[in-house]
This record gives structure tokens, C-alpha cells and sequence, in this order.
């Protein structure tokens, strides 16, 4: 199932800081997201998002430039989980961070917040 929200960065942050993390990075900038207003399966949203891209394809032979904002590529993004740890760096390199996870979230926490832009 694919969750449609109208929020396209948030698998971004997601894949930075985990979801976890998103949820400290939403709370601690007073954003409040709704839940998904509608799921579709995979075999729904891939075809919908093929037609898009084939009028934006249309369109873009008239001139006419129009973006979809839901691509082949992002509903296969949403399909999949993706979780990388640092543990092969740690045990083959001896690779150890400078800023701890924690201080380097609530460093990101900070950046983002709306006093720093």
C-alpha cells in the first residue's frame, strides 16, 4: 500500500534520521501531519503515476511544463523500507563518529527549527 499525504520531503528526513528521529525532527518544529487521507495498492498507484508522467510527456511536446507529484519512482520509493547502521564501517575501519547520534540530532533538530531560517 502506498500512503498518499501531500508531504514529499518527509521520506527524505525520514532516510536520514529514521523514523524516530522524524518524529522529534515534526514535534520540535510544531509541524502537526495528518494521517494518510488515502492508500492505494502498489498495482493502483504504479499505472496512475505511469499515466502522469505520460501526459506530462504530452504537455511538454505543447510547451506546457507540469510536474507530477507522483512519479514511477516515488511510489516505488514508498514500497520499500531502507535501513543502513554504521557497524560494517565501526568493525572493518575502527570508525568511530566525532558528534554522538543524539547530539547530532538534536543538532539537526536545531538547524531546522524556524528560529535558524
Amino acid at each position: 500500500m502506498v500512503p498518499l499525504t501531500g508531504v514529499h520531503c518527509v521520506g527524505v528526513v525520514a532516510a536520514t534520521v529514521g523514523i524516530a528521529g522524524l518524529q522529534l525532527v515534526i514535534t520540535a518544529n510544531g509541524i502537526r501531519m495528518p494521517p494518510p487521507w488515502l492508500y492505494l495498492p502498489i498495482w493502483v498507484a504504479l499505472p496512475l503515476a505511469l499515466f502522469m508522467r505520460c501526459i506530462a510527456l504530452v504537455l511538454a511536446c505543447i510547451g506546457v511544463v507540469w510536474r507530477p507529484s507522483l512519479t514511477p519512482e516515488s511510489v516505488r520509493g514508498l514500497c520499500y523500507s531502507q535501513w543502513f547502521t554504521g557497524a560494517r564501517a565501526v568493525r572493518e575501519l575502527g570508525y568511530h563518529p566525532i558528534v554522538p547520534p543524539d547530539e547530532a540530532l538534536q543538532r539537526t533538530v536545531k538547524f531546522y527549527t524556524p528560529a535558524n531560517q
